[in-house]
């Protein structure tokens, strides 16, 4: 199965139909690659935020509010083209507004049926909860099945947290972790790469990451981003040494792709060097104290 994920250059776009452009020429460099399913960045959709008549004079929370009209058209927008290209996409994620709390959402969607489900982020950072007032909404994380992959996604920080997944890699037999994120600097980009390669050394599963880069001024959320795009898998039998499948250079515009090899990896699981995934079953299944 292969898959695809951007490392997201964050530019200071003007319009809407110079940011939907945008995106369709993202694509359309996917052409030959043929992936079946493409992870963007954690806001991402923060870019529309520069298509706002006088944004420098905004607050955060005006542009975050101002955002909101544009959520009907950028979930249309994907659907349209995830049909148009034939790709599963996992959406940029989105500062939604419902009932007066604001969260953190990224959509799935299928070039089939459009819109299966939404993934909030599980844990808002201490700055999300104190400049944004982002909230957790206690959401349980979706499966989403494609192929051989049953598929989860962490939003970035939600990555840094082993407990959220545990059950999701057991009980549902999770193989692919999403990760869309988006980090300040060199210290965050770390602590969500090293959070995503330890997932998928903990739970013998596959491990996407996609980031996002911003340099241009105006939008407090994503300024000053740093990162880049990987995927990992488990370092064991048939796969790399260090556990990366593929990586990008930092800040660099790109996709990474990874063809991902399920039987090998339900191999490891059960006749690897290790056993993680079958002995957290059989050793950890219990509370330790």
């Amino acid at each position: 199965m292969k898959i695809a994920a951007a490392q997201y250059i964050v530019e200071k776009i003007q319009t809407l139909s110079q940011w939907k452009n945008k995106q369709i020429q993202l694509f359309d460099e996917l052409t030959k690659e043929t992936p079946l399913l493409a992870l963007l960045p954690e806001y991402g959709s923060m870019e529309l935020v520069f298509t706002q008549e006088n944004y420098l004079s905004l607050s955060l929370h005006q542009q975050i509010l101002n955002m909101q009209e544009w959520k009907s058209e950028f979930l249309s927008f994907f659907e349209r083209l995830s049909f148009e290209k034939n790709i599963n996409i996992v959406t940029p994620s989105f500062p939604i507004i419902e009932e007066n709390e604001l969260y953190n959402r990224t959509w799935f969607i299928s070039p089939k049926k459009g819109m299966l489900a939404y993934q909030d982020k599980l844990t808002p950072t201490p700055y999300e909860r104190n400049t944004i007032g982002l909230k957790n909404k206690k959401k349980q994380m979706e499966i989403f099945q494609v192929q051989q992959a049953n598929i989860g996604i962490q939003v970035c920080y939600d990555s840094e947290f082993p407990q959220l997944i545990q059950h999701y890699a057991q009980a549902k037999c999770m193989n692919l972790l999403l990760v869309p994120s988006c980090t300040d600097g060199l210290r965050g980009m770390t602590r969500v790469q090293n959070g995503a390669q330890a997932r998928a050394l903990e739970n013998q599963m596959f491990v996407l990451v996609s980031s996002i880069t911003c340099h241009v001024t105006g939008c407090e959320l994503i300024e000053n981003s740093q990162g880049y795009s990987a995927c990992y898998a488990p370092p064991d039998t048939g796969f790399p040494e260090n556990g990366i499948l593929a990586r990008c250079q930092i800040d660099e515009s790109c996709w990474i792709i990874a063809d991902l090899d399920f039987n090998q990896l339900d191999n490891v699981r059960s006749e690897g060097e290790v056993r993680n995934y079958l002995d957290s079953k059989s050793f950890y299944n219990e509370k330790l104290l």
